[in-house]
């Protein structure tokens, strides 16, 4: 019989097989670190797009920010030019309502009566002057109640004076001011800005 000694054989089959697990084992840590570097790389790509992102939102947030500073501006701005053209309306509105009350107050005064001083706070209003008789100051102050400019007219003091030889009656009235048309007077806002 004839003997083989298959222990070399059976030693290069080991060897073949540890080789080919050990290709195996190379080929697929190569594959794996192939597939890591992929994701690494996609990560690291996902990462920069956000950050660049991030970046362009940042510098659209600081001009959006830039520009609500200025339409706040506007706004102020807008404000105070409208509380000034509020004020010029109202002053357009009120200057007729002077001449018409100064007319008013011409046409009731009585030929035998001076006017010395008037003065109006408000709707308020205060008259001194001079007349002939206590009867010429009655007449003035019903022919004013009549006017459609003056309301709640009141005699505060009447004394009798002597002016140029001639012993006349000073007075002083007070009453309201009610013009059609015209505005309450408007205290005009601080515009020196």
């Amino acid at each position: 019989m004839i003997k083989i000694n298959l222990l070399p054989v059976r030693a290069a089959k080991k060897k073949e097989t540890l080789r080919q697990q050990i290709s195996v084992a190379v080929m697929s840590l190569v594959l794996v670190l192939i597939v890591i570097g992929y994701f690494h790389f996609r990560i690291v790509k996902n990462i920069a797009e956000v950050t660049a992102k991030i970046a362009s939102t940042e510098g659209e947030l600081q001009k959006t920010k830039t520009q609500i500073g200025e339409v706040s501006k506007f706004k102020e701005a807008k404000k105070v030019l409208e509380n000034k053209l509020g004020v010029i309306e109202s002053l357009k509105k009120g200057k007729a309502g002077p001449v018409k009350m100064l007319d008013e107050l011409s046409s009731v005064t009585p030929e035998k009566l001076w006017l010395v001083s008037f003065k109006e706070q408000g709707r308020n209003i205060n008259i001194e002057g001079t007349a002939i008789s206590n009867e010429v100051i009655a007449q003035f102050m019903t022919d004013m109640e009549k006017s459609s400019n003056f309301k709640d007219i009141e005699l505060v003091v009447t004394e009798q004076i002597e002016q140029g030889g001639m012993k006349l009656k000073k007075f002083s009235l007070t009453g309201k001011l009610e013009i059609e048309g015209a505005t309450p007077p408007v205290t005009a806002p601080d515009v020196r800005k």
